[in-house]
């Protein structure tokens, strides 16, 4: 993510922690990807996840992609500048 960071010219601290926040959602859903599809210690996902868990799941989903879209926005818009 620092490198994303420094490329991104005009970023705001609201920016920088958003993409803190969407860096820390990805490490820690990321972890549970396999889990969720092959189970754990051959108990199978479905026995694992319930609904409340896919509710968060798609949660955190979606304020994901909000906050990354709200920075392509500004990008778009020439809020920011991307740095090549």
């Amino acid at each position: 993510m620092e490198e994303v960071i420094k490329k991104l010219n005009g970023l705001t601290e609201y920016h920088k922690k958003s993409l803190a926040r969407v860096s820390w959602l990805n490490s820690t859903w990321s972890r549970l990807h396999t889990i969720a599809t092959y189970g754990h210690l051959e108990v199978p996902p479905s026995d694992l996840f319930g609904k409340e868990d896919a509710e968060i799941a798609i949660k955190y989903g979606n304020e994901s992609y909000l906050k990354v879209s709200e920075i392509i926005n500004d990008v778009k818009f020439r809020k920011i500048e991307v740095k090549i």
